[in-house]
């Protein structure tokens, strides 16, 4: 089986694309890497697939910003006419028609390479877009696509019954997301994951997520009450459609497969000790009293920092200290946080990229990785703080309730509806020896190998390729 798998992360932010590809060459899958979506959203490498595995739709042929700087060298249009035209070329109703007509191409060609026997398989990293990005335009090309799926890829089992929920309605971009746990977002880092229950062999089998008869609409997976490896190929959560939903009766339901995330050790360059780490960050010893907090990503609105940093200034310790580093999204968003976290000097404020050989510094000088996130998905963030070893602090959505229900060492929740919630558990956090439980997280971390994700994911594959629907 020849697979391309579509993407247009950016690899230097997230390894999640490459350590799929190597899990999936482990698994005996021959995949090709598409990056270049081209005019129609399918190049020459796309159409020579057997299957196609589309990652995050949202940047595939996102278009890009449109410069007149290039014809500056022609002497036209003059400098003061580049900056009346360039706004209203990147205006939001203009990025919407050029979104538009992408997207009317791609799902052209989608249809053109359905119809000549190939397959499609999208992985659901995300429920709806950040801060309402792509609005309508987003929310019907994810509808479009999940209608046109052969099959479909969660990394939990709350979201298979979300996505099932979400084709049943017929409508996305109206419903509220959950989301981003990154790509992820996308430019932030990894993923998150299930455990969903069941036996099986290395062929998926149809699996009904509330307990019940397969046509009963899924509920949240039951979590690790097997005993299955979390490695095994998974289950596919599948249903069968409703005579309440809006669809024809006759219409197949989605093929819908809870596949893991897998784990980020050895992802990233580990070698720094934790005395160095803090060492490097300027910051108290090991040996020193005080809790170090981490939030470490893209620093975007929906990801809550405006109620961390008061939450954190609330802290009566003088010893703790909280790492803000990252970069902004959008860039002046930085300026407003940063006045925020000005006039606490137990706040090191760094609005900057962090290269992956310096992830190790973050992480190792931190006792706990806060995620007070509004809204997310999946979180490639908490992924990422399990595979260092550390406890992460999050609100108590279902993409950090699932895990931690399972394994109450990963972190503290919160609840998001009190104001109160969050400087209580950073509290808390800080009379918890973290240290001690490291060695916990980092065996439970492990058991999502990405080999055995690429197994799962085969699996998947060839029941797509028998035409489940």
């Amino acid at each position: 089986m020849n697979v391309a798998l579509l993407s247009a992360a950016a690899r230097e932010a997230n390894p999640y694309i490459d350590l799929l590809c190597g899990g999936l060459a482990s698994a005996g899958v021959a995949v090709t890497l598409v990056q270049e979506p081209g005019e129609d959203g399918l190049p020459a490498a796309a159409w020579q697939a057997d299957l196609l595995h589309l990652h995050w739709l949202e940047l595939w042929g996102r278009p890009e910003y449109s410069s007149l700087a290039g014809l500056g060298r022609w002497g036209l249009p003059g400098r003061g006419m580049r900056r009346w035209l360039e706004p209203a070329l990147n205006s939001a109703p203009a990025f919407a028609r050029r979104r538009r007509r992408f997207l009317e191409r791609f799902f052209a060609a989608l249809a053109a390479y359905q119809a000549g026997g190939g397959r499609l398989v999208y992985t659901v990293h995300n429920l709806a877009q950040h801060e309402g990005e792509g609005g309508e335009v987003e929310g019907a090309a994810l509808q479009r696509l999940l209608a046109r799926a052969d099959g479909l890829h969660v990394h939990a089992g709350y979201m298979a019954a979300e996505v099932q929920r979400l084709w049943e309605r017929g409508s996305v971009g109206d419903r509220p997301q959950q989301h981003d746990l990154s790509g992820g977002s996308v430019g932030d880092r990894p993923q998150q994951h299930d455990l969903s229950g069941g036996s099986v062999g290395d062929r998926p089998q149809q699996h009904d997520l509330s307990g019940g008869s397969v046509g009963d609409r899924p509920q949240q997976a039951d979590l690790n009450s097997s005993g299955r490896s979390p490695t095994e190929p998974a289950p596919l959560a599948t249903t069968n459609n409703s005579n309440s939903s809006g669809r024809s009766p006759t219409e197949p339901a989605p093929l819908i497969a809870v596949i893991p995330h897998g784990h980020y050790i050895d992802a990233y360059p580990n070698t720094v000790s934790r005395a160095d780490a803090r060492r490097t960050l300027h910051l108290p010893g090991p040996q020193s009293p005080s809790t170090v907090f981490l939030f470490l990503g893209l620093i975007r609105p929906y990801k809550g920092l405006e109620e961390l940093l008061p939450a954190f200034h609330s802290l009566p310790d003088p010893d703790a200290r909280l790492l803000v580093a990252g970069r902004p999204r959008p860039a002046d968003y930085a300026a407003r946080l940063a006045a925020q976290a000005a006039g606490d000097d137990r706040v090191l404020w760094h609005p900057r990229f962090v290269p992956n050989d310096q992830v190790q510094h973050w992480m190792n000088a931190a006792d706990v990785v806060v995620l007070p996130y509004r809204q997310i998905t999946t979180s490639g963030a908490a992924m990422l703080a399990w595979s260092f070893g550390k406890p992460v602090i999050a609100p108590a959505l279902p993409a950090f309730v699932e895990p931690v229900a399972s394994a109450p060492f990963l972190g503290l929740l919160y609840d998001p509806a009190d104001p109160r919630a969050l400087s209580e558990a950073l509290r808390q956090a800080g009379q918890i020896d973290w240290q001690s439980r490291r060695a916990a997280i980092l065996a439970w971390a492990r058991q999502f190998d990405w080999p055995g994700i690429g197994q799962q994911m085969a699996a998947l594959y060839r029941q797509a390729m028998n035409g489940h629907r």
